[in-house]
């Protein structure tokens, strides 16, 4: 499956998400749950990854990545999925908690 591939795949799967968007603070700053979902959606696509193909690779559910790509995903929940999404992201946990925790502490 190519890039183009994904991207349809993914519209389809974010369709029924279309009402939903990055949280923010109330005064349009993006919150630090969403800056970090932003980020690892960009990973995701530059490594060439469906968010099923994510899904499948991290044992998490598409809907879980659904939620970080969109700051929903709670910090608990986050912080317990580190060490999956290190893996599909080709990152170390480490890395994915320092870029998280720089974004909570700035």
């Amino acid at each position: 499956m190519n890039n183009v591939n994904h991207a349809e795949s993914d519209s389809k799967i974010l369709a029924a998400f279309l009402s939903a968007s990055p949280k923010t603070d109330g005064a349009d700053h993006l919150t630090p749950s969403a800056a970090f979902g932003i980020w690892v959606g960009s990973l995701r696509r530059q490594r060439g990854l469906s968010l099923a193909q994510a899904a499948g690779h991290s044992g998490l559910e598409v809907n879980f990545w659904l939620q970080v790509e969109l700051g929903q995903a709670s910090l608990l929940a986050l912080s317990g999925a580190l060490p999956a999404l290190a893996r599909t992201l080709g990152l170390t946990e480490r890395a994915l908690a320092r870029r998280l925790a720089a974004l909570l502490l700035p």
